[in-house]
């Protein structure tokens, strides 16, 4: 998942996770329509007006110039990443042509461009489709691991700006340290809203998928989307579920993919719910052998009963007749199976029962 880095000797090449690459075998759609010329100009704009967002206030003009040279960077970043993925050189034509004379675009331009471009009628929907929500998933994700990294950083910067206004004359119209938080405060608020919207313009084009931690993924059920998937997905961007992060995403991306083990990831996503829970809760003895024995450490009335006995019957289940089938060889037996709903049910359950038990901390 994501992005990883391979040194070739010449360059760092990027081999990136993109939507387009993702699902090979599960169209978005199956026809061009108005609706999809609409959302991809939205799109476009939506991601200029969350890189470029204009600030409260400034000091000599640095944070739209900083904002201004993120956003390029970016553009850069995103488009690179699915051009090495393509095996392509630009996603659009990279020159202006003035007089004969060539000029090369700002990536932004290339990028919004290649958004916009008229429909190719002789290439399939779900191609064109495939290979713009690659790009605009691209800026969303870069922008976001930016914006996490801002947030690890914010106590040192506020610490730096105190000491700038420690130093700094009594009649200084100038704080440094409100303005470190303002900038914080408008950055992280403009992601926020954008990932909102892109959600909200998704399903107004009727693409069955949502945006969540850095990936677009398919939702076939509105109402499970609405009251257990994006509350999951919000409650695990915390890095301390990082791990239940990716569980989950690989859990859903061999489902789509029809892959027969996307159960197994999904409740091995939830039992690393359950052991980061036992073991912030300091209720680990050691003894721990597998899951059940860290479901115990939960439903222990030493530890105040975290879970019900109920509770912890339902977990165990999960983990016996749900996850164990495929860690494990068959032997002679029938290769474990589920069928697509049993499936979902499964992603679905570990889901709400991960937000049920992280909501509890």
């Amino acid at each position: 998942m994501g992005a990883t880095k391979r040194d070739l000797g010449l360059k760092t090449v990027m081999l990136t996770d993109i939507f387009y690459n993702r699902y090979p075998n599960k169209p978005v759609k199956s026809a061009w329509t108005e609706l999809d010329r609409r959302f991809m100009f939205q799109a476009s704009k939506l991601l200029r007006v969350m890189l470029l967002s204009k600030p409260e206030w400034t000091q000599n003009g640095q944070d739209l110039y900083e904002d201004q040279t993120r956003m390029e960077s970016t553009f850069e970043n995103a488009h690179e990443r699915v051009c090495d993925e393509l095996g392509v050189d630009s996603l659009a034509d990279p020159y202006h042509h003035y007089n004969g004379r060539p000029e090369r675009k700002l990536y932004s331009v290339i990028s919004n461009e290649y958004l916009n471009q008229k429909y190719d009628l002789r290439v399939q929907p779900f191609i064109t489709i495939g290979l713009r929500l690659s790009l605009i998933e691209q800026v969303l994700r870069i922008h976001s691991d930016f914006v996490a990294r801002l947030n690890d950083g914010l106590d040192s910067k506020l610490e730096a700006a105190r000491s700038l206004d420690s130093n700094m004359s009594p009649f200084s119209l100038f704080n440094n340290e409100q303005h470190v938080l303002a900038n914080h405060k408008r950055i992280t608020e403009h992601l926020s809203a954008a990932i909102l919207e892109i959600n909200e313009r998704l399903r107004q084009a009727a693409y069955p998928l949502s945006y969540n931690n850095g990936f677009f993924q398919f939702t076939d059920d509105r109402l499970t989307s609405d009251e257990i998937h994006e509350p999951f997905w919000s409650l695990v961007a915390d890095p301390m579920w990082s791990n239940v992060d990716l569980q989950m995403k690989e859990a859903i991306d061999r489902r789509d993919n029809a892959d027969r083990t996307a159960a197994f990831h999904a409740v091995s996503a939830l039992e690393s719910v359950i052991k980061i829970i036992s073991g912030k809760k300091g209720w680990n003895t050691g003894m721990e052998k597998g899951a059940a024995n860290y479901v115990d450490n939960l439903g222990s009335r030493a530890n105040g009963n975290f879970i019900e006995q109920w509770e912890a019957d339902l977990l165990k289940k999960m983990f016996t007749d749900v996850r164990n089938p495929f860690a494990h060889g068959p032997g002679p037996d029938r290769m474990p199976s589920l069928s697509p709903q049993q499936t979902n049910w499964a992603i679905d359950t570990a889901m709400s029962w991960a937000k049920s038990l992280i909501q509890r901390m």
